[in-house]
């Protein structure tokens, strides 16, 4: 049954029919490298990178604006981390130090550590995930312990900052 639903979710009917059930299933996901479903599309640049004129218009509202506040100049230029970092190297002149100096902080804020607990319909753990740090935006297969009966389990996803005080996860 679980091989027709997925079957259903990546290709037509007329495919269905003429698969079988015995047939392998070629791909589960429209996006095969776990990247395009996550990725910025439209209004940056054509790959969803913030553009350069982008970043000094962000940079230049940023530094007008307080330390530490959530505002969207400072969100975007978080966002954008990589790029932003890169960009910074090459414009941080255009700030004030203490401006420049937080944003440096911010921006190498870049690793994170995942924590998860598996907790059946009793209300009992029945596994826990505790990782090492790794790198904000690499997928991760991370694999939880004490499963018991359960037996080996691991989880795959990723974690993108995508603010101030703001992660997005997918596992």
């Amino acid at each position: 049954m679980m091989l027709l639903y997925i079957l259903a979710c990546t290709t037509n009917a007329a495919e269905v029919s003429s698969a079988g059930l015995d047939a392998p299933v070629a791909t589960v996901s429209a996006y095969p490298d776990c990247t395009g479903s996550c990725a910025l599309s439209g209004g940056h640049g054509e790959d969803g990178a913030l553009s350069e004129s982008a970043f000094l218009g962000w940079l230049t509202q940023w530094a007008g604006e307080p330390i530490g506040e959530p505002t969207i100049a400072l969100e975007t230029l978080l966002f954008h981390g990589h790029r932003s970092e890169a960009l910074l190297a090459r414009h941080g002149q255009r700030l004030d130090d203490a401006h420049r100096d937080y944003l440096t902080a911010e921006l190498s804020r870049d690793t994170v550590r995942m924590r998860m607990r598996l907790i059946d319909e009793h209300g009992v753990v029945r596994g826990t995930l505790d990782s090492d740090s790794f790198a904000l935006k690499d997928k991760q297969h991370l694999s939880f312990d004490s499963t018991g009966s359960l037996g080996w389990l691991e989880t795959g996803g990723k974690i993108k900052r995508v603010g101030l005080a703001h992660l997005w996860s997918r596992w």
